[in-house]
């Protein structure tokens, strides 16, 4: 007997939480990012509009929707695989909003940034 249902693994580039290591891990999962389709998500370039608006996939003018609705919940779920550590994982999944209330993942890139990344002062 055939099953349609196929399993396959996924790699993600894991994150451990520590200041120390964010600078690399974060360059790495943007590099991944970028290879996924999803990069410009993160870096706020595409926005996705509500998740919960209905949108009929047939209507060519929601195709841009649609596409950019995937690669958000592709790097949401993706920041969720990569957490190894609980505030990490909180950070990300709480980042919803009014517009996004299920998962944003700009605004889960942008507390990971916050919380790892801090304030760098640069002096010469």
């Amino acid at each position: 007997m055939s099953s349609t249902y196929e399993e396959k693994a996924v790699r993600i580039v894991t994150f451990d939480g520590s200041k120390e290591k964010w600078q690399m891990w974060s360059r790495k999962f943007l590099a991944v990012a970028m290879r996924r389709g999803y990069q410009d998500i993160l870096l706020g370039k595409l926005k996705p509009q509500g998740t919960d608006e209905a949108l009929d996939p047939d209507d060519a003018a929601n195709f841009l929707k649609i596409e950019v609705r995937e690669k958000n919940t592709k790097a949401h779920g993706d920041l969720i695989l990569a957490r190894k550590d609980d505030i990490a994982f909180g950070l990300v999944d709480e980042a919803c909003t009014e517009v996004l209330p299920k998962k944003n993942a700009l605004l889960a890139w942008s507390k990971l940034k916050s919380k790892y990344e801090g304030n760098k002062i640069t002096t010469m």
